[in-house]
């Protein structure tokens, strides 16, 4: 009776084994699923499913992460080149949570606040343009089951049609809408003012 149910347990561990991989990294397309390798791939090499976008790394900031694109049957490459982000208290970033709209000095600087939240210094965010930069904040998402930071474009989800919003809206560095379709991740378009 041990040895039967300890072979069935084995063959159920490989048959999921098999079929799924819910650490894979991410992609937004046909067949995205299974399209993206394990790590980032070499500009130029292979690829079978065009119109994939993988995405690595899980930089709060959206422009961090590395992407890779399927294209006419290679991959096209863009590496994130980012610096550390600065924490509360660091390199010119508040200490305490800034008020809204609250003036700024560094126009692009981003900080991770205490709680989570993201802060951006700009000129515009999701409203009309200021002459001069302020802070925005936006908290992780409130949404049920949305994971507290944007999952990788590509990177496997449950929950059919589930939206989530991540960052200040229309602050290209960190914001970004993803949704749970076909059962990974893709990016959702914002529309933002001029």
């Amino acid at each position: 009776m041990k040895t039967t149910r300890t072979i069935s347990a084995l063959l159920t561990v490989l048959a999921a084994w098999g079929c799924s991989d819910d650490s894979a990294p991410a992609s937004s397309g046909s067949n995205a699923r299974d399209a993206c390798p394990d790590v980032a791939p070499v500009s130029g090499a292979s690829c079978t499913a065009d119109a994939v976008v993988c995405e690595y790394g899980d930089d709060p900031r959206i422009t961090c992460r590395a992407r890779a694109t399927c294209e006419s049957g290679s991959w096209h490459v863009t590496e994130a080149g980012c610096d550390h982000m600065a924490q509360a208290g660091e390199n010119g970033c508040p200490v305490a949570h800034p008020s809204a709209d609250a003036a700024c000095a560094q126009e692009g600087l981003v900080c991770q606040m205490l709680g989570g939240d993201l802060c951006a210094c700009a000129k515009c965010m999701g409203g009309p343009c200021s002459a001069d930069p302020r802070w925005g904040c936006a908290p992780p998402p409130s949404t049920s089951g949305c994971p507290d930071s944007a999952p990788a474009l590509g990177s496997n989800c449950d929950d059919e049609g589930l939206s989530c919003s991540y960052g200040v809206p229309c602050v290209t560095m960190i914001a970004t809408n993803r949704r749970c379709s076909g059962g990974v991740w893709v990016e959702d378009a914002a529309v933002c003012p001029q």
